[in-house]
């Protein structure tokens, strides 16, 4: 399970942004794709879809191979704007999905419900969930919180959000997720769950989905513990400072 994370700790640090402020991030290239799942779906352009402009001021703040050094910001369900790091704080699972998925991401969280069921009530109640979508164009907010509901993702645990394409491919770079846009609109890509900490470093990623959660599961109490451990108060995953409202449709 753990055998992916030295090269995304790599990955990370290659894409982390400079420390100076003015230096914008490259954006990354696509990864080719592993077949896992279709749907029909036309792809439309997303008037208010999140900018990669903007991105948080703290993110440089974060260690070299933080995930959340990542640049852009995220539309949620809920309209808020605000930066991959939504979970900062507590430990968290970060995986990619798209709505009208018809096989792999249903599997995937019904995978990631299976994990957070086999973790002890307390660390349970200090785990967040972020999903980042695929297809940014379609997933507009209105229909990420349909996914919430219809998928039972609702309560300040799960975030589904969204950022433009060159977040999406940057995220999915990270996460080591392999994906392929067809010409119908549905996407073929891989499934993983990547495990950060407070602080957005990557603990430990799950691939084999279905397969027993005991391993993660383990890695997930470890990383809460260690939370609790180097913080002198509980700080359980608050909206980060540079949480903004939605950007208009006219923004570039």
């Amino acid at each position: 399970m753990n055998t992916l994370v030295p090269l995304l700790t790599t990955a990370l640090m290659a894409l982390a942004p400079p420390t100076s402020p003015t230096s914008p991030s490259s954006p990354t290239s696509p990864s080719s794709s592993s077949s896992s799942s279709r749907s029909a779906t036309s792809p439309k352009s997303a008037p208010g879809a999140a900018s990669p402009a903007t991105p948080s001021s703290a993110s440089s703040s974060y260690p070299g191979a933080s995930l959340y050094r990542i640049e852009g910001r995220f539309e949620e369900g809920t309209g808020t704007v605000s930066g991959l790091d939504v979970a900062h704080g507590g430990p968290a699972l970060i995986a990619m999905f798209y709505a009208t998925c018809p096989m792999a991401c249903p599997m995937l969280i019904s995978d990631i419900k299976r994990v957070l069921a086999g973790l002890g009530p307390e660390t349970r109640a200090k785990v967040r969930v972020v999903l980042v979508s695929l297809q940014p164009a379609i997933d507009t907010p209105a229909v990420l919180q349909k996914v919430q509901a219809e998928r039972g993702l609702e309560g300040p645990r799960w975030t589904l959000m969204r950022g433009d394409a060159v977040t999406t491919r940057t995220v999915a770079a990270a996460l080591g997720v392999r994906w392929r846009e067809n010409g119908d609109g549905s996407i073929d890509h891989s499934s993983k769950i990547l495990l950060v900490d407070d602080k957005g470093v990557p603990l430990a990623t799950r691939d084999a989905i279905g397969s027993s959660v005991v391993e993660f599961a383990a890695a997930i109490e470890s990383a809460v513990q260690n939370t609790l451990k180097n913080s002198n108060s509980w700080a359980p995953a608050k909206r980060p400072n540079s949480a903004q409202q939605p950007p208009s449709p006219k923004d570039p």
